[in-house]
Protein backbone atom coordinates (compact mmCIF):
# COMPACT_ATOMS: atom_id res chain seq x y z
CA UNK A 1 0.00 0.00 0.00
CA UNK A 2 1.11 3.46 -0.39
CA UNK A 3 2.71 5.69 -2.87
CA UNK A 4 2.46 4.27 -6.46
CA UNK A 5 5.02 6.47 -7.67
CA UNK A 6 8.59 5.00 -8.28
CA UNK A 7 11.12 7.63 -6.63
CA UNK A 8 13.11 9.41 -9.75
CA UNK A 9 16.31 9.44 -8.65
CA UNK A 10 17.35 12.95 -6.99
CA UNK A 11 20.67 14.81 -7.31
CA UNK A 12 22.86 15.43 -4.01
CA UNK A 13 22.08 19.31 -3.83
CA UNK A 14 18.52 18.77 -4.17
CA UNK A 15 19.10 15.64 -1.48
CA UNK A 16 20.76 17.87 0.79
CA UNK A 17 18.51 21.09 0.72
CA UNK A 18 15.49 18.65 1.24
CA UNK A 19 17.10 17.29 4.33
CA UNK A 20 17.85 20.83 5.34
CA UNK A 21 13.70 21.39 5.06
CA UNK A 22 12.74 18.57 6.72
CA UNK A 23 15.06 19.40 9.88
CA UNK A 24 12.88 22.38 9.89
CA UNK A 25 9.65 20.85 9.30
CA UNK A 26 7.70 21.16 12.15
CA UNK A 27 4.82 18.89 12.53
CA UNK A 28 0.80 20.47 12.73
CA UNK A 29 -1.01 17.40 12.12
CA UNK A 30 -0.70 13.82 10.57
CA UNK A 31 -3.87 12.64 8.95
CA UNK A 32 -4.21 9.38 8.07
CA UNK A 33 -4.35 5.29 9.27
CA UNK A 34 -2.40 5.09 12.35
CA UNK A 35 -2.52 1.41 13.16
CA UNK A 36 -0.42 0.14 10.40
CA UNK A 37 3.45 0.67 10.62
CA UNK A 38 3.72 0.86 6.44
CA UNK A 39 0.36 3.13 6.21
CA UNK A 40 0.55 6.18 4.66
CA UNK A 41 0.24 9.80 5.78
CA UNK A 42 -0.03 13.50 5.21
CA UNK A 43 1.23 15.27 7.63
CA UNK A 44 2.17 19.31 7.07
CA UNK A 45 3.81 22.11 8.63
CA UNK A 46 0.74 25.22 8.44
CA UNK A 47 2.88 27.63 9.41
CA UNK A 48 5.54 26.86 7.06
CA UNK A 49 2.81 25.63 4.43
CA UNK A 50 4.50 22.75 3.13
CA UNK A 51 3.45 19.07 3.56
CA UNK A 52 4.79 15.65 2.93
CA UNK A 53 3.45 11.85 2.18
CA UNK A 54 5.02 9.20 4.10
CA UNK A 55 4.43 5.71 5.16
CA UNK A 56 4.57 4.75 8.52
CA UNK A 57 3.00 6.53 11.64
CA UNK A 58 4.71 10.02 12.67
CA UNK A 59 3.41 9.85 16.15
CA UNK A 60 5.66 6.30 16.72
CA UNK A 61 8.56 7.70 18.54
CA UNK A 62 10.73 4.80 17.69
CA UNK A 63 10.60 5.80 14.33
CA UNK A 64 11.68 9.70 12.61
CA UNK A 65 9.68 10.04 9.64
CA UNK A 66 12.33 11.95 7.78
CA UNK A 67 14.54 9.29 7.72
CA UNK A 68 12.94 8.31 5.13
CA UNK A 69 13.16 11.70 2.66
CA UNK A 70 9.63 12.60 1.71
CA UNK A 71 9.71 15.59 -0.55
CA UNK A 72 8.70 18.09 1.17
CA UNK A 73 6.46 19.88 -1.24
CA UNK A 74 4.80 23.64 -0.49
CA UNK A 75 1.46 24.41 -0.95
CA UNK A 76 1.64 26.33 -3.84
CA UNK A 77 3.32 24.11 -5.66
CA UNK A 78 0.06 22.00 -5.95
CA UNK A 79 -2.19 22.73 -8.88
CA UNK A 80 -4.95 20.23 -8.31
CA UNK A 81 -6.27 17.26 -5.66
CA UNK A 82 -8.51 14.79 -6.65
CA UNK A 83 -10.40 11.17 -5.24
CA UNK A 84 -11.01 8.66 -6.80
CA UNK A 85 -13.20 5.83 -5.25
CA UNK A 86 -12.80 2.67 -6.77
CA UNK A 87 -16.29 0.39 -6.75
CA UNK A 88 -16.18 -3.12 -7.45
CA UNK A 89 -16.94 -6.40 -6.37
CA UNK A 90 -16.11 -10.07 -5.66
CA UNK A 91 -17.88 -13.10 -5.09
CA UNK A 92 -15.63 -13.95 -2.02
CA UNK A 93 -14.61 -11.45 0.95
CA UNK A 94 -11.24 -12.18 1.38
CA UNK A 95 -9.11 -9.69 1.15
CA UNK A 96 -6.91 -10.34 -1.95
CA UNK A 97 -9.84 -11.73 -3.75
CA UNK A 98 -9.27 -10.84 -7.45
CA UNK A 99 -12.03 -8.64 -9.65
CA UNK A 100 -14.50 -11.20 -11.77
CA UNK A 101 -13.03 -11.71 -15.32
CA UNK A 102 -17.08 -10.83 -16.22
CA UNK A 103 -18.05 -7.23 -15.36
CA UNK A 104 -21.48 -8.42 -15.84
CA UNK A 105 -23.58 -8.71 -12.79
CA UNK A 106 -27.34 -8.90 -12.85
CA UNK A 107 -29.26 -7.00 -10.74
CA UNK A 108 -30.53 -9.67 -8.70
CA UNK A 109 -26.89 -10.77 -7.58
CA UNK A 110 -26.28 -7.60 -5.78
CA UNK A 111 -27.35 -8.69 -2.88
CA UNK A 112 -25.38 -11.89 -3.08
CA UNK A 113 -21.81 -10.40 -3.64
CA UNK A 114 -19.40 -8.47 -1.64
CA UNK A 115 -18.82 -4.81 -2.91
CA UNK A 116 -15.10 -3.75 -2.05
CA UNK A 117 -14.26 0.16 -1.83
CA UNK A 118 -10.57 1.68 -2.67
CA UNK A 119 -10.15 5.45 -1.88
CA UNK A 120 -7.09 7.14 -3.96
CA UNK A 121 -6.11 10.96 -3.32
CA UNK A 122 -4.27 12.40 -6.00
CA UNK A 123 -2.35 15.20 -5.44
CA UNK A 124 -0.38 16.75 -8.61
CA UNK A 125 2.18 19.55 -8.09
CA UNK A 126 4.59 21.69 -10.11
CA UNK A 127 7.39 19.96 -7.54
CA UNK A 128 10.69 19.15 -9.69
CA UNK A 129 10.62 15.76 -8.69
CA UNK A 130 7.22 14.76 -6.59
CA UNK A 131 5.18 15.09 -9.63
CA UNK A 132 1.74 13.72 -9.25
CA UNK A 133 1.42 11.74 -5.84
CA UNK A 134 -1.04 9.16 -5.74
CA UNK A 135 -1.62 7.04 -2.47
CA UNK A 136 -3.88 4.54 -1.14
CA UNK A 137 -5.98 5.90 1.51
CA UNK A 138 -7.00 3.24 3.19
CA UNK A 139 -4.68 0.47 3.99
CA UNK A 140 -7.05 -2.39 3.10
CA UNK A 141 -10.17 -2.59 0.65
CA UNK A 142 -13.68 -1.74 2.42
CA UNK A 143 -15.09 -5.49 1.95
CA UNK A 144 -19.29 -5.42 2.95
CA UNK A 145 -22.37 -6.85 1.70
CA UNK A 146 -24.80 -4.33 0.84
CA UNK A 147 -28.31 -4.76 2.30
CA UNK A 148 -31.25 -4.88 -0.16
CA UNK A 149 -34.74 -3.31 0.79
CA UNK A 150 -37.40 -4.77 -1.16
CA UNK A 151 -37.38 -4.54 -4.70
CA UNK A 152 -35.05 -2.15 -5.21
CA UNK A 153 -31.79 -3.56 -5.52
CA UNK A 154 -28.87 -1.43 -4.79
CA UNK A 155 -25.40 -1.42 -6.67
CA UNK A 156 -23.32 -1.38 -3.36
CA UNK A 157 -23.09 2.02 -1.78
CA UNK A 158 -22.58 3.76 -5.99
CA UNK A 159 -19.69 5.98 -5.09
CA UNK A 160 -17.33 4.96 -7.42
CA UNK A 161 -15.69 7.53 -9.28
CA UNK A 162 -13.45 11.00 -9.08
CA UNK A 163 -14.49 13.96 -7.08
CA UNK A 164 -13.03 17.36 -7.10
CA UNK A 165 -13.09 20.34 -4.49
CA UNK A 166 -17.06 20.72 -3.39
CA UNK A 167 -17.67 17.50 -4.94
CA UNK A 168 -15.99 15.67 -2.25
CA UNK A 169 -17.12 17.74 0.91
CA UNK A 170 -20.97 16.64 -1.01
CA UNK A 171 -19.99 13.03 -1.11
CA UNK A 172 -18.87 12.66 2.43
CA UNK A 173 -22.61 14.60 3.60
CA UNK A 174 -24.40 11.81 0.88
CA UNK A 175 -22.35 8.97 2.39
CA UNK A 176 -23.39 10.17 6.28
CA UNK A 177 -26.71 10.56 4.85
CA UNK A 178 -26.81 7.37 2.97
CA UNK A 179 -25.78 5.41 6.72
CA UNK A 180 -28.20 7.36 8.39
CA UNK A 181 -30.71 6.24 6.03
CA UNK A 182 -30.09 2.63 6.52
CA UNK A 183 -30.30 2.69 10.05
CA UNK A 184 -33.99 4.00 9.81
CA UNK A 185 -34.75 1.50 7.44
CA UNK A 186 -33.06 -1.83 10.06
CA UNK A 187 -34.51 0.53 12.78
CA UNK A 188 -38.39 -0.15 11.31
CA UNK A 189 -37.65 -3.93 10.17
CA UNK A 190 -36.49 -4.57 13.62
CA UNK A 191 -39.58 -3.25 15.23
CA UNK A 192 -41.71 -4.86 12.82
CA UNK A 193 -39.84 -8.63 13.40
CA UNK A 194 -40.81 -8.14 16.67
CA UNK A 195 -44.11 -7.42 16.32
CA UNK A 196 -44.72 -10.41 13.70
CA UNK A 197 -42.07 -12.99 15.63
CA UNK A 198 -45.50 -14.79 16.85
CA UNK A 199 -46.74 -15.22 13.46
CA UNK A 200 -43.69 -16.68 11.87
CA UNK A 201 -43.94 -19.75 14.53
CA UNK A 202 -41.37 -18.66 16.68
CA UNK A 203 -41.13 -17.75 20.68
CA UNK A 204 -40.19 -14.42 21.70
CA UNK A 205 -36.97 -15.64 22.47
CA UNK A 206 -35.91 -16.93 19.22
CA UNK A 207 -37.56 -13.39 17.57
CA UNK A 208 -35.39 -11.67 20.17
CA UNK A 209 -31.95 -13.91 19.71
CA UNK A 210 -32.38 -13.39 15.73
CA UNK A 211 -32.76 -9.63 16.08
CA UNK A 212 -29.08 -9.45 18.23
CA UNK A 213 -27.28 -11.65 15.44
CA UNK A 214 -28.91 -9.49 12.74
CA UNK A 215 -28.09 -6.18 14.95
CA UNK A 216 -24.41 -7.75 14.97
CA UNK A 217 -24.02 -7.82 11.21
CA UNK A 218 -25.23 -4.59 10.81
CA UNK A 219 -23.43 -2.81 13.68
CA UNK A 220 -20.03 -3.78 11.45
CA UNK A 221 -22.20 -2.92 8.40
CA UNK A 222 -22.65 0.63 9.94
CA UNK A 223 -18.84 0.96 11.08
CA UNK A 224 -17.69 0.11 7.65
CA UNK A 225 -19.83 3.03 6.27
CA UNK A 226 -18.75 5.48 8.60
CA UNK A 227 -15.08 4.12 7.74
CA UNK A 228 -15.34 5.21 4.45
CA UNK A 229 -16.93 8.54 5.31
CA UNK A 230 -13.75 9.05 7.62
CA UNK A 231 -11.61 8.62 4.10
CA UNK A 232 -13.88 10.74 1.99
CA UNK A 233 -13.89 13.58 4.69
CA UNK A 234 -9.61 13.37 5.23
CA UNK A 235 -9.63 13.98 1.51
CA UNK A 236 -12.10 16.84 1.63
CA UNK A 237 -9.73 18.47 4.41
CA UNK A 238 -6.58 17.79 2.54
CA UNK A 239 -8.23 19.54 -0.74
CA UNK A 240 -9.07 22.63 1.29
CA UNK A 241 -6.45 22.66 2.81
CA UNK A 242 -3.79 22.73 -0.14
CA UNK A 243 -6.13 24.53 -2.30
CA UNK A 244 -7.79 26.87 0.11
Amino acid sequence: MGLFKKKEKRPAEYLEENRRLLDEFNVTKAWGIKKYRVATQFVYDADKRQFVVVEGPVEDPSVDFRDKNPDVISFDQVKDVWLEVDEYWTEGNGEFEPRPINQNLLQEKYKDVYWRYDFYLNIETDHPYAGTIRYQMNFKPTITKVPQHGIMFKRGVGIGGTYRGEEIEQLALELQAFGEDEQKIEDVKRKLDIILVKNKGKTLLQGVGDNLIRDAKNEIYFKKLANMGAHVDRAARISKLLLG
